[in-house]
C-alpha cells in the first residue's frame, strides 16, 4: 500500500561540502599582504583652468556664443590604499548674449519692451568631493 522511501545522502553533496571547507580554511590561512600605494596626487594641491564657449537658449531671435572660464584648485588627501579622496573648489564666469529685432514682445502679463541687444555675465562657485580608485597593477 504505502511505499516507504529512505532519505539517502548523495555522495556528491558530501564532497562539495568538504571541498568548500578546504577552500575557506586555505584562504583564511594565507591572508593578502597589504602594500603601500603611492598615488601621484596624494597629499598635493592641483590647480587648473578650463575655458570654453557658452551657447545660450533664450527667447531672443538670435543667440550669440559667449565665453566660459573656470578656475579650480583641488587637494588630495594622503592615503596608503588604492582609493583617493580630494576636495575641489571651483569658481567660474560665463557670458550670455543675444539680439532681437523686435522692440516689444507679448507675455502672459501683457506686452513688454525689450532691449535689442543683451549681454549677461554669470558667476558661479562650488565645492565638490573627488573620490577615485587606482586601476593598475600593484607590483
Amino acid at each position: 500500500m504505502y511505499k516507504e522511501t529512505k532519505a539517502s545522502a548523495k555522495p556528491g553533496h558530501f564532497i562539495t561540502i568538504i571541498l568548500f571547507l578546504v577552500i575557506i580554511i586555505t584562504y583564511q590561512g594565507f591572508p593578502q599582504v597589504s602594500k603601500n600605494v603611492n598615488h601621484a596626487f596624494h597629499n598635493t594641491f592641483v590647480f587648473g583652468l578650463d575655458g570654453g564657449i557658452t551657447l545660450p537658449q533664450t527667447d531672443y531671435e538670435k543667440s550669440k556664443m559667449g565665453y566660459s572660464v573656470r578656475l579650480y584648485g583641488e587637494y588630495f588627501f594622503k592615503t596608503n590604499s588604492i582609493h583617493l579622496v580630494g576636495l575641489k573648489l571651483k569658481i567660474g564666469s560665463e557670458e550670455v548674449t543675444g539680439e532681437d529685432s523686435r522692440s516689444t514682445v507679448s507675455t502672459q502679463d501683457g506686452t513688454r519692451e525689450i532691449p535689442p541687444v543683451f549681454k549677461t555675465s554669470v558667476f558661479s562657485a562650488g565645492l565638490s568631493i573627488h573620490i577615485g580608485r587606482i586601476y593598475k597593477s600593484l607590483v
